[in-house]
């Protein structure tokens, strides 16, 4: 299906993919980069053309998940799973690497540009702003390198909420 719909001999795709799974894998970081891209210009677009920080926040909660979204869920869960995948196999870990250094580095030139802007306070670290949005999207993986800081928030909460009764004497 594939060799018809491209036009190409089923030779010459093997010779690029070596096989099925490579063609997958492909696919998949293709997917992730273009999500990414389209994502980082909407933010770079946003500082570009809002006069305060409040226009900014405006035009870039569009671009934000909302976790009730059923269709922004799902489309975060396939990122989960192409990030799983990638790390357990060389070649498509490297890509995702590669695209994962892109979205930093891009992060930290809008930053920049925000801080210049007034959008973003004088005393923030862009590197450090790029460095945490980067890690959002497995930051609250609870199977992920955040594991045992999910496994402390029961006992994190019960301490907020127990503060917050006695601070309004519930």
């Amino acid at each position: 299906d594939v060799v018809a719909e491209v036009g190409v001999t089923k030779g010459s795709l093997y010779w690029h993919f070596q096989d099925r799974q490579g063609l997958v894998h492909a696919a998949m970081v293709e997917q992730l980069r273009r999500l990414s891209e389209a994502q980082l210009e909407s933010l770079d677009e946003a500082i570009d053309t809002a006069a305060s920080r409040d226009e900014y926040l405006l035009k870039v909660a569009g671009s934000l998940v909302d976790p009730f979204d059923n269709r922004q869920a799902e489309a975060r869960w396939q990122r989960w799973e192409m990030l799983a995948t990638a790390r357990r196999d060389p070649e498509p870990n490297a890509m995702m690497t590669q695209i994962q250094r892109r979205h930093q580095q891009y992060l930290t030139g809008i930053a920049i540009k925000a801080k210049e802007r007034g959008i973003l306070r004088n005393d923030v670290d862009p590197a450090a702003v790029a460095r945490f949005a980067a890690m959002a999207d497995v930051w609250w993986d609870p199977t992920g390198n955040f594991k045992p800081l999910h496994k402390f928030n029961p006992v994190r909460l019960c301490y907020i909420r127990d503060r917050l009764a006695r601070h309004f004497d519930r």
